[in-house]
């Protein structure tokens, strides 16, 4: 149909990355982000 294009969905997440967003993992790591001009954080 499309040559050069997949037979499926571009970009579609896989099962695993789906499980790890609805059940994520309990640790004890921080995560810090900033912008470039630090006028905000995450």
């Amino acid at each position: 149909m499309n040559e050069g294009l997949p037979p499926g969905p571009v970009c579609m997440p896989t099962l695993a990355s789906i499980e790890a967003v609805l059940k994520p993992e309990t640790h004890n790591f921080h995560l810090f982000l900033c912008t470039p001009r630090f006028d905000r954080l995450s």
